[in-house]
Parts: structure tokens; sequence; C-alpha cells
């Protein structure tokens, strides 16, 4: 005889989990539109910098109009950080609430006692949770690697900002 005592639990479970889903879809949207604000900025950086090299340096108003957008640049870059901290903080939180539901779902998985006949419908639904795990995890292993490039996109801005100060 099927344990019944579990499917409200999974119910409740299943529940969550489509809210931790779309969740995700949320954060990874938000993501996306900051990296392509990045790209942007990053752009328009590089853009800077190679107006900057050609200026004359007896150019004084070029050079003082080029500084001034530069700070336009690293403020938005500011900006584009404390954003970028807050989004990380938000995965976090989210890989936290996947760990939960994860650890809930091996609980309920255990005290589950599936009669013959539920068996096999059992087992497709734990391949199921098995592989929305594995696409779960393979996804935080795509979002740990875009965070990796963006660290050190930020050590090459850090580094570009320090080689204009010392430039100038």
């Amino acid at each position: 005889m099927s344990d019944t005592s579990s499917r409200p639990a999974q119910v409740e479970l299943d529940q969550e989990q489509a809210m931790v889903d779309l969740d995700q879809s949320i954060a990874d949207r938000e993501q996306a539109r900051d990296d392509h604000g990045q790209l942007t900025n990053d752009a328009t950086q590089r853009t800077l910098d190679s107006e900057f090299a050609a200026a004359d340096r007896s150019d004084a108003q070029r050079r003082a109009s080029i500084a001034q957008r530069q700070s336009e640049v690293e403020r938005v870059q500011a900006r584009r950080d404390a954003r970028q901290a807050q989004i990380d903080n938000n995965q976090r939180g989210l890989d936290g609430r996947q760990e939960v539901l994860d650890d809930d779902q091996r609980a309920i998985s255990k005290q589950a006692a599936p009669a013959v006949s539920t068996e096999d419908s059992l087992a497709a639904s734990a391949r199921e949770r098995q592989t929305a795990a594995r696409l779960r995890a393979e996804a935080a292993l795509a979002r740990a690697e875009d965070a990796r490039r963006r660290a050190e996109a930020a050590l090459a801005r850090a580094e570009a900002a320090e080689r204009r100060t010392d430039g100038t």
C-alpha cells in the first residue's frame, strides 16, 4: 500500500519548486539584461580609451571633455557593480532555497513506500525530479562560469583604470 501522507507534502513541494523555478527564470533575465548593459559600458570605455590615446596632450579642452565622460562611465560602472552584487546575493538566496527543496524532496522520497501499482509512476516522477535537479545543477555551473568571467572583466577594468590614472 502507498503512503498517502507524502502526497500533500509532494504537492506542496512541487508548488514551491515551481515558484523557485519562476524566480530563477526572472533572475536569469535580470542577469542577462545586466550583462548586456555591462557590454555597452565596456564598449563606451574602450571608445574613451581610444579617444584619450589619440588626444593631443596640448588639447586641454578635449582632454577635459574626455575626463568628464570618463567620470560618467565610472559612475555607471559603480552602479553596475552594486547591482551585480545585489544579483549575486539574490542568486545565493535562490541557491539556498533550492538546496532546502532538494533536501525536502529526498526526505519525501525516502518516506514513500509505493504500492506495486504506483511504483512505475513514482519511478517516472523520481526520474523527472532527478532530471530537473541535474538541469538546475548545470544552470548553476553556467552561472558560476558567467560570474567568473564577470570577475575577470572587472579585474581587467580595474587594471585599465589604474593604467589611465598612471598615464595622465
